[in-house]
């Protein structure tokens, strides 16, 4: 990003490089090639980028690198993102945010902005977890803005979710923390360290909401 634009388009993540490529597709087909562009501010997946600074794949891992770099250079960031009429680019989360609940496409963004909005959480984001009925749901990590249980807070957000989402859309697993893995600029979350923490966690529809502590507890006493 150019200085002159830097105030204007704060947040944004500029234009192409010299000599780079960028192609927003709004879907991959089944070799892999982006197809479309579509219109612009829609959201696209920024699927593919291409330069001579672009890593040749992952060290001495060659299954990674195969799912992450195709025969052509391209490079798949698995990033969502749109581009506006002066193209710039506008990183909005990742595909890991988009998660399949029933038959349902879900988007995580949405699920944590409603967390976020109230008013006794200071930080918080979801991951998906899996779901006897659903397949995946939502799990949230929520770090409260004030001294609570697990389960009050449980029971404060699944309220405050059924008022702002659609019932389906809401957690159906809380997870109190301290701090919410993010990366070092502290602008997106780290889904890979939060879904270590819920590894081999399966929710029960019969449960509805529940918390970590509640079902480690049950799986101890089993």
């Amino acid at each position: 990003m150019r200085e002159h634009n830097a105030l204007r388009d704060a947040g944004g993540a500029g234009r192409e490089v010299d000599r780079g490529e960028v192609a927003l597709c709004a879907r991959r087909d089944a070799q892999g090639t982006g197809r479309g562009l579509g219109q612009l501010r829609q959201l696209a997946v920024v699927d593919h980028v291409r330069d001579d600074v672009v890593t040749p794949g992952y060290f001495e891992d060659p299954e990674r690198t195969a799912a992450a770099v195709d025969s052509d250079g391209w490079l798949h960031t698995q990033d969502l993102a749109h581009r506006d009429e002066a193209g710039f680019y506008w990183v909005q989360g990742r595909i890991d945010d988009i998660i399949n609940s029933g038959a349902e496409k879900l988007s995580l963004l949405e699920v944590d902005s409603v967390l976020l909005d109230h008013p006794k959480v200071a930080d918080a984001a979801c991951v998906g977890v899996a779901h006897d009925r659903f397949g995946e749901v939502p799990c949230a990590f929520v770090v409260p803005s004030e001294p609570m249980s697990e389960a009050e807070m449980r029971d404060m957000l699944d309220a405050w979710c059924l008022e702002h989402l659609e019932r389906w859309k809401r957690p159906r697993l809380y997870v109190m923390v301290t701090e919410v893995p993010r990366t070092a600029a502290k602008r997106t979350k780290q889904h890979s360290r939060m879904r270590d923490q819920i590894a081999g966690v399966v929710v029960h529809d019969r449960d509805g909401g529940q918390t970590l502590s509640a079902l480690q507890i049950a799986v101890g006493r089993s």
